[in-house]
């Protein structure tokens, strides 16, 4: 953890990735199962942040040797799925 505190913006925007998704991903995923409106914006915020974490990624922080296909696919999914969450469909489900 320590060595990852210290390797610059990649890891602290990883650090503070984590803690966002361990501090609000329970509450997020809870509400959202119940069908609740702030479980959906929640998760949609949830989404975006991991969304711009790996575009980032892609453009800025990306070392020469990383493979490029598998963010590409985080990114093409985690853009998927804020389409569906923004939907309204899934505004018209969530109370």
């Amino acid at each position: 953890m320590s060595q990852l505190s210290r390797s610059g913006v990649l890891g602290a925007a990883t650090i503070l990735g984590w803690l966002l998704i361990l501090t609000a991903g329970p509450f997020a995923s809870i509400q959202l199962w119940r069908l609740r409106r702030v479980g959906l914006y929640a998760t949609a915020i949830l989404a975006g942040f991991v969304l711009a974490y790996y575009f980032a990624g892609i453009l800025f922080l990306r070392a020469h040797n990383a493979p490029f296909g598998p963010i590409v696919a985080y990114v093409v999914f985690n853009g998927v799925l804020i389409v569906l969450l923004a939907s309204p469909a899934a505004r018209r489900s969530c109370t």
